[in-house]
C-alpha cells in the first residue's frame, strides 16, 4: 500500500458521507395585516395622551402610528406654524387631536350604520 492508496481510500470513504443539507435562507417575515384607519386613529390618540411633551420627533411618530396621513410637506408647515403660535408644539397637539377626536367619531358612527371602511382608501 502506498501513499497514494491512503488518499484514495480517504476520498472514497469522504464520497460515502452524504453531504450536509444546504442551511436554508431564513424565512421573509409575513407583512403585518393592515389595520383599519379607525383603529391607527384610536392608537394615535392614545399616542398622543401618554407621549409627553410634544415635539418634532412625537409628531412624526404619531404620523407613522396613523398611516403618513400626513406628507412631509404638510409636517414642515406644521412646525413652522407651531414656531409662531403662543402654544406652540403644544398647539398642534391640541388641534390635531381635535381632528383625530371628530374622525374617530364619524369613522364609528358610519361603522354603526353597517359600512366598512376597508374598502376606502382614507
Amino acid at each position: 500500500m502506498g501513499l497514494f492508496d491512503l488518499f484514495r481510500k480517504k476520498d472514497k470513504t469522504a464520497a460515502k458521507k452524504p453531504a450536509a443539507p444546504a442551511p436554508k435562507a431564513p424565512a421573509a417575515p409575513k407583512p403585518a395585516a393592515k389595520k383599519s384607519i379607525l383603529t391607527q386613529y384610536r392608537e394615535g390618540l392614545a399616542y398622543l395622551d401618554s407621549c409627553g411633551p410634544f415635539n418634532e420627533a412625537k409628531f412624526r411618530e404619531f404620523n407613522r402610528i396613523t398611516g403618513n396621513r400626513f406628507s412631509e410637506a404638510d409636517i414642515q408647515t406644521q412646525l413652522r406654524n407651531a414656531s409662531m403660535m403662543i402654544d406652540g408644539m403644544e398647539g398642534v397637539r391640541k388641534a390635531v387631536r381635535s381632528s383625530m377626536v371628530e374622525a374617530v367619531s364619524t369613522f364609528e358612527m358610519l361603522e354603526r350604520k353597517g359600512i366598512d371602511l376597508s374598502k376606502y382608501n382614507v
